[in-house]
């Protein structure tokens, strides 16, 4: 009986996450881009483009094969995820749909404790008008934050792989 009720609970903590999670999404994506109607497109990606995205970003690590993006007029933001220090970090990433480069990162929820700072405007700032073909590394061109290595790398890797997604979906946003 024990353990059925701690599934229960278990269950039913996951869900309220969850659904957190999806309400503050929401709240992020209408304060980065308030003229959208929070109906995201899900846009799929094949092994190929997968390949690709590894190759940009110098990583075997693992891209998932769907996002979330959302688009109006002359914005998009690219539902982004990447493993911090101590859980996933999960962002919202405002992009120019005519020069596609980022415009703002919006922080949908993470567990992180000393790298919350990568929350502050004097580290989010560095990403602004970055494309796809800026570095994007901590140490080099991006400042991190002190005794946030892993916080601030992470950024970092969500910055551009949102913006190497968002080149994929605006060659052909139809595919799912």
């Amino acid at each position: 009986m024990k353990k059925i009720l701690m599934i229960v609970l278990a269950v039913l903590f996951v869900s309220a996450v969850m659904a957190t999670r999806a309400e503050n999404q929401d709240k992020i994506v209408k304060e980065l881009m308030p003229a959208t109607d929070l109906k995201p497109q899900v846009y799929s990606l094949t092994a190929a483009d997968i390949a690709s995205v590894q190759k940009v970003l110098d990583s075997d690590k693992p891209v998932r094969d769907t996002y979330q993006i959302y688009v109006t007029g002359k914005e998009a933001v690219v539902v982004e995820e990447q493993m911090g220090k101590w859980g996933i970090i999960y962002m919202a990433i405002l992009i120019n749909t005519e020069t596609k480069k980022a415009v703002d990162i919006g922080f949908i929820d993470m567990v992180e404790k000393r790298g919350v700072k990568v929350k502050e405007g004097y580290f989010k700032n560095q990403f602004k008008d970055k494309s796809l073909t800026d570095a994007c590394k901590v140490g080099e061109d991006i400042k991190g934050i002190s005794g946030a290595t892993i916080s601030s790398k992470a950024v970092c890797v969500a910055v551009k792989r949102a913006l190497m997604i968002y080149d994929l979906f605006s060659k052909n946003p139809k595919k799912k």
